[in-house]
């Protein structure tokens, strides 16, 4: 198509009229819900900055990871509820139509959300437990950051297994693998990833030091690194439910012209899940010291996968209200 004007101007500019239009109402849910976002945003990044600042730093993790629950508990409303967008009475504009499907997609990204956190878990707290495991293999040290790799073999290994054999078994047993649904299982392997890890940070924690004399605070145990690969490879197993079906879905429950910015909505909450680590580490702070040893990181990783569990209810009920629009089917 060529170009014709700027859908995302036209809506951003339809959501901030109907939105400021109706303060006492949804549209003022939504508009606190976007300030809280970016509040949280701010916030949580200069708390990390003020680490060494202990007292100051928590007030600002708790406040911004407050924001940040708030936030997403404030899109869902506001997405739940259109009517504020879609107009009282008579037929909506075009910008007034768009702007809602946009909106329509708000009460998807909480769990989402959630799922990024635990993915992103992978270049955090993964990493922060290996660092004090044995990573020494065959008179080579390995880094941490290696152990990735399993998330991207296993990605490569688990989507033609899911096509091929996890679906059409489904299909067999009669029940459909919609997108709902393998989002749902995703969010099953989310949890089990870091309820392994946690598993793996109690027994790593128990095991004797294998490095006494490295002269840091951060003391390696025998356990080797190696017994990382499950969570990570769980991980692999979730993103191939999860990551793949939302760009599905982001992109056919709306129309051509303003996919992008289903698009862009898929991708933030990618960062809003980056965003949320930055919260769940600095809220658990006290729970991680230097040396782990002397921490529970175990508790870390079982409170988020507690999170992700509780999630599945919320999607279901979010899925069983949500209607999708199928126009890449209507296009054909």
């Amino acid at each position: 198509m060529p170009p014709a004007g700027s859908a995302v101007d036209d809506i951003a500019s339809t959501l901030k009229q109907k939105g400021m239009a109706d303060l006492k109402g949804t549209g003022g849910i939504f508009i606190g819900s976007c300030l809280l976002l970016l509040l949280s945003f701010l916030i949580l990044v200069v708390a990390t900055c003020l680490s060494a600042m202990e007292s100051v730093a928590d007030v600002l993790a708790y406040t911004g990871t407050a924001f940040l629950v708030f936030g997403l508990v404030g899109m869902t409303i506001a997405g739940s509820y259109p009517s504020w967008v879609e107009g009282e009475s008579g037929k909506p504009t075009k910008s007034e139509e768009d702007a809602a499907y946009v909106v329509k997609l708000l009460p998807l990204m909480p769990p989402i959300v959630a799922f990024w956190l635990v993915y992103s878990m992978q270049t955090t707290l993964f990493q922060l437990q290996g660092e004090q495991m044995n990573l020494h293999t065959m008179g080579t040290k390995v880094s941490p950051a290696t152990l990735n790799v399993f998330d991207s073999v296993g990605v490569m290994a688990f989507t033609p297994m899911a096509d091929l054999l996890i679906y059409p078994a489904m299909r067999s047993c009669g029940i459909e693998p919609n997108m709902f649904r393998k989002i749902s299982i995703g969010f099953v392997f989310a949890a089990a990833s870091v309820g392994i890890a946690g598993v793996i940070e109690i027994w790593r924690k128990s095991t004797d030091i294998a490095d006494p004399g490295t002269g840091t605070d951060e003391p390696e145990n025998d356990l080797s690194i190696w017994w990382q690969a499950p969570q990570y490879l769980v991980v692999a197993m979730a993103e191939v439910f999860v990551a793949i079906t939302t760009y599905e879905l982001f992109y056919i429950t709306l129309p051509a012209h303003i996919r992008s910015i289903g698009q862009g909505l898929n991708l933030l909450t990618t960062s809003l899940g980056g965003l949320a680590v930055l919260g769940v580490s600095a809220c658990f702070r006290t729970l991680m010291p230097e040396n782990l040893n002397e921490g529970h990181l175990e508790i870390v990783f079982f409170v988020v996968g507690g999170i992700m569990l509780l999630m599945l209810p919320i999607w279901a009920y979010v899925g069983s209200r949500f209607e999708v629009p199928n126009f890449a089917k209507e296009e054909e």
